[in-house]
């Protein structure tokens, strides 16, 4: 009887065991950003057992080489996808790639990001998009109800500088772009520059949002942006001279806290945070972090900078009562005290720094100036929209803005003050120049209402 209930349990026992030794595969592969040409890494992979049964799907996440794995399949069909904000946003998943798992084999399997080409496709069906453009769209929601904006208008601007030979002169090509939002709150631009800096603003019954600052990257050629509208922080859309007024600034009880950190994770101590258009601005503690209050809800556009690293600027979403939490990551911008030997471009690391976050500066960099080849350093000043020179008595000039005549603006070579025009440098050692029209986008130590011009001297 021993001998029999042992047989019994032996075969109880082995019969989970062979299911478990049913035939298995697997499946490998790699994820390419056709848009970067580089791999995708940080990519959530599925793999979905298409059976007459119950469907089994399996997850995976790519390496920092895009390469992915799944280990002991059962053998069958099954359909990979991977997920991508933006693709998703776009309602599109990325096609299905089939692969067959076969007993004790790997399968192979090759996904791919869509081209630029076909994400605008995507994007704007039927649109022929012209070199050096692409498209913005996304979702426009109110900040209160949380529900579609209908009937907002969600406008659009950028400027371009173009040389004139025959002059030698700059001139500035503003353009504007506007849509209504449709009943589900969607928003859609085409045709827009790409690798350009563009203003955008919610208008919605005589009052605007926020102007938020955004790029389309040529790359994928779309950039999806949900926005949110408070009624309560906008602005009467002819209210344009109080944007920039810390008096009149908008209020609310939303609140913002995060963190800055360097590329190597250490925390940046002294960097500068300020919601644009509001008053709120603090700065990070010795351990980077930072916390603003009385903030108006809805889209607001945050800036962070620090002297010695680059700045960042970018949009972020506030609620009513509720506290929004914004981790920064600040680049370092290379010194001359940082190299034996450098390169001439590093002579202008906070030029370089400005002109690549600053819409509302007017930049000239070195070539630019060569080319134009003007008779003075004065003359570049009256190239660039916004300010000209006024000879005062025989010998003496100043700086005036244009749109608030009598008024000078701050004048700096080096980025540090100058008093007077004689301390310029002469044209042939010009490197660069940096002009703003008012407080916008200038430096917060070195901005003036009537607007900031900083000479950068050839070395």
């Amino acid at each position: 009887m021993r001998s029999i209930s042992a047989l019994v349990l032996l075969v109880l026992v082995a019969s989970p065991l062979a299911a478990q030794r049913a035939p298995s595969g697997a499946i490998e592969g790699q994820i390419t950003d056709s848009v970067r040409v580089a791999p995708l890494a940080g990519a959530l992979v599925t793999a979905t057992h298409v059976a007459a049964g119950r469907e089994s799907t399996f997850v995976a996440t790519s390496d920092a080489q895009g390469r992915f794995r799944f280990d002991s399949l059962a053998v069958g069909e099954y359909a990979l996808r991977f997920a991508s904000p933006m693709l998703d946003s776009l309602q599109y998943g990325g096609p299905t790639t089939q692969a067959r798992v076969t007993a004790g084999g790997v399968t192979r399997a090759a996904l791919a990001v869509p081209s630029g080409a076909t994400i605008r496709g995507m994007a704007c069906p039927g649109v022929d998009f012209p070199a050096g453009s692409g498209a913005l769209l996304g979702l426009l929601s109110d900040a209160e109800s949380g529900k579609p904006l209908e009937g907002a208008s969600v406008a659009v601007a950028w400027s371009d500088l173009q040389i004139n030979p025959a002059k030698r002169a700059l001139y500035e090509d503003r353009r504007t772009a506007r849509v209504k939002v449709d009943a589900s709150g969607q928003y859609r631009l085409c045709g827009l520059p790409t690798d350009d800096p563009l203003l955008v603003q919610v208008q919605f019954n005589g009052r605007a949002g926020a102007v938020l600052h955004m790029t389309i990257p040529e790359g994928s050629g779309v950039l999806v942006r949900d926005i949110e509208y408070s009624a309560m922080s906008a602005r009467a859309l002819n209210d344009s001279a109080a944007t920039n007024a810390q008096t009149d600034a908008p209020k609310g009880s939303a609140r913002l806290a995060g963190t800055v950190r360097d590329g190597t994770g250490q925390p940046v101590v002294g960097a500068t945070i300020r919601v644009i258009g509001t008053a709120a601005a603090t700065r990070t503690d010795e351990r980077g972090t930072f916390t603003l209050s009385g903030l108006p809800a809805g889209s607001q556009e945050v800036e962070v900078r620090r002297l010695g690293y680059g700045i960042a600027r970018g949009p972020t979403t506030l609620r009513s009562e509720q506290r929004a939490r914004l981790d920064v990551v600040l680049d370092r911008v290379a010194t001359l005290e940082s190299f034996n030997v450098v390169g001439r471009r590093w002579r202008y690391a906070e030029f370089e720094a400005r002109r690549k976050d600053a819409f509302d500066g007017r930049f000239l960099d070195e070539a630019q100036i060569r080319k134009m080849n003007l008779n003075s350093t004065a003359d570049y000043v009256n190239a660039l929209p916004g300010f000209r020179a006024v000879h005062v008595r025989w010998g003496e000039v100043k700086f005036e803005s244009m749109s608030n005549p009598g008024c000078s603006p701050v004048v700096l070579v080096d980025d540090l003050p100058v008093q007077t025009i004689d301390q310029l440098p002469i044209p042939s050692a010009l490197g660069a120049l940096e002009v703003y029209r008012g407080t916008a986008g200038a430096p917060p130590e070195h901005k003036s209402p009537c607007g900031t011009i900083i000479f950068w001297t050839r070395r």
